[in-house]
């Protein structure tokens, strides 16, 4: 069970990652099944009387004590054993100490690779789990060929393989047997795709989605090819740019009406052309034409699928953009007509407020003066007060009637 090292498919920064060998603190040392024989966990107590009873001839190296334990406690971690160069120096420290020796007894050369092998396997049975054999890695290629058919990237699933392995209690093998494992699925499964491109795609229209590659002089003097246009797909709500991309949108509608019995054959989803897409939108249209004919034409095809629901998503949300803009533009407008609306009553009304304290004062003023005259008798008071309030009924009586013609001015305006 040796690391190898892998190649560059899978990513093997982020994905190895998983296969290193774990880093032990202090915490998780005294989780070892060397350091803390008291913990009544039934593999700790399995593990520790196996190593002192079970096959003490076999152990009498201290050599062998000290790399037994290691991958035992890295076993417990990581369900895989490593080789004695993934060995942390700490963890040798640490567990040598624990088992009586010095740090120095421990060599990685003296730890042979038939006895570490061995070793491996008594870890994995006496910790419940098997190798993968004959009839689990048929179990296990099945669920890679469901993930692969559901286009799911290979990261998801090479952690779905591992999580398999883990539930079945299958010790996790090499990174290079999974990654194998995985490129033949994906490679199996893109050979059937292309197969069902070349018996089902009419040969014009082959031809149709071959001249999407072809480069021409553009009104604006730039030389680009088709499929640079249909790429780009931006947020703007301009008029030229919103019309360049329904232009876009409706030659990919011709396009994907002539090419649905072939998606349909091909049994993708709006999901499924994603991958596919996304290299076609990543690479230059150089990179495209070097590609075979049938995996060429199978790219094309789903991005001519992706690209179509997109940029009808696209311009949904730009219909709803720009509805809503020109919503909020009207509510604006509103609520400035009417606040200018309130402030144009308030102004009338305290110009009326002031005109009624103006008459009222000098309604006042000519009672005031009309009960203080001297030269008024008491019988003659009434009827000074009935002329000067007619008076000012009249003038009060014709300002209202003026008012209202103003205001049915207003009104029929």
């Amino acid at each position: 069970m040796k690391d190898s090292k892998p190649r560059q498919q899978l990513k093997r920064d982020t994905l190895h990652a998983s296969y290193a060998n774990p880093v032990a603190g202090r915490a998780a040392r005294l989780r070892h099944p060397a350091a803390d024989e008291r913990r009544p966990a039934q593999g700790r107590l399995r593990l520790a009387g196996w190593l002192s009873k079970g096959r003490a001839e076999q152990l009498r190296d201290p050599v062998h004590q000290i790399g037994f334990c290691l991958n035992a406690g890295y076993f417990r971690q990581s369900r895989r054993c490593f080789a004695p160069e993934k060995f942390h120096g700490n963890d040798i420290a640490y567990v040598a100490t624990r088992l009586g020796h010095g740090a120095d007894v421990f060599e990685r050369g003296a730890y042979a690779a038939r006895t570490r092998q061995r070793h491996d396997r008594a870890i994995e049975r006496l910790a419940g789990f098997r190798v993968l054999d004959d009839q689990d890695e048929p179990r296990l290629a099945r669920l890679i060929d469901q993930r692969v058919r559901e286009h799911e990237k290979p990261r998801v699933i090479f952690y779905a393989a591992v999580e398999h392995l883990a539930t079945e209690r299958i010790a996790s093998p090499s990174y290079r047997s999974l990654q194998d494992l995985i490129l033949a699925a994906i490679g199996q499964f893109r050979a059937r795709q292309m197969a069902l491109v070349e018996a089902h795609l009419p040969k014009d229209l082959a031809a149709e989605i071959d001249l999407l590659l072809d480069e021409k002089e553009e009104t604006d003097g730039i030389t680009r090819s088709r499929l640079a246009i249909l790429k780009q797909n931006s947020q703007s709500v301009r008029p030229t740019a919103v019309k360049a991309r329904l232009a876009n949108h409706t030659d990919l509608s011709k396009l994907f009406q002539r090419l649905e019995p072939v998606i349909e054959i091909l049994g993708w989803d709006q999901n499924s052309s994603r991958n596919y897409a996304l290299a076609v939108m990543k690479s230059d249209p150089y990179d495209l034409r070097r590609r075979k004919a049938a995996d060429r034409r199978l790219h094309l095809i789903a991005f001519v699928a992706h690209q179509y629901y997109a940029l009808q998503d696209n311009l949904v949300a730009t219909l709803l953009s720009s509805v809503k803009a020109a919503e909020n533009a009207a509510t604006r407008e509103f609520k400035d007509w009417c606040y200018a609306e309130r402030k144009s009553q308030a102004t009338k009304l305290k110009a009326r407020i002031q005109a009624f304290e103006v008459h009222f004062q000098s309604a006042m003023a000519t009672l005031r003066g009309v009960f203080e005259a001297h030269d008024l008798s008491d019988a003659d008071k009434p009827q000074a007060l009935a002329v000067s309030g007619g008076r000012r009924a009249g003038v009060v009586r014709r300002h209202s009637q003026g008012h209202e013609r103003r205001r049915g001015r207003v009104r029929y305006r």
